[in-house]
């Protein structure tokens, strides 16, 4: 293991549109200032560096990057290829970015929440994943799958920037 992250799953339930959605935390202390966490973490172009499965990130929208920005993401989850839209849809510099894509087969919320100082940040993640349709049936494996990921991931954006 790359990180001293810890995963911290939560309960399922069940969303209004009948799929079932999980939820799942990550957490992990960076030897950086918050507002340079912050700044690289809402900047999806920079999932490049550190999100493993990310191979192409296209900006959609003018910068800078502010609540409305969309990037456009392809990537693997699970071995499958998506395409996906996603958009910040709240920001509170230093220490609160909402993240959300709405597609026809899945669907995931992202909070991200910081704390720390000018030498350190503690970046949490809380996810709600929602496979739909047809795919609904291999949920419990993306969801295994998908906290893994996230767990080895923020290993790697630990490393990549406590490296910077």
């Amino acid at each position: 293991m790359l990180n001293n992250a810890t995963s911290m799953p939560s309960e399922a339930y069940e969303a209004p549109e009948k799929v079932i959605v999980s939820q799942f935390t990550e957490i992990i202390t960076i030897a950086r200032p918050i507002k340079e966490v912050f700044d690289f973490i809402v900047d999806l172009r920079n999932d490049l560096h550190w999100w493993g499965p990310v191979a192409e990130v296209e900006l959609l929208t003018p910068e800078p990057i502010q609540v409305g920005t969309k990037w456009r993401q392809k990537t693997k989850v699970a071995g499958f290829p998506l395409g996906a839209t996603i958009e910040l849809v709240s920001k509170k510099p230093p220490t609160y970015a909402r993240i959300q894509c709405e597609e026809k087969s899945f669907r995931f919320v992202a909070d991200y929440r910081l704390s720390g100082d000018d030498k350190h940040a503690v970046v949490a993640m809380d996810v709600d994943l929602a496979i739909k349709g047809l795919l609904g049936f291999v949920t419990p494996y993306v969801v295994s799958y998908s906290r893994a990921e996230m767990t080895e991931y923020f290993g790697v954006l630990k490393e990549y920037l406590e490296s910077q």
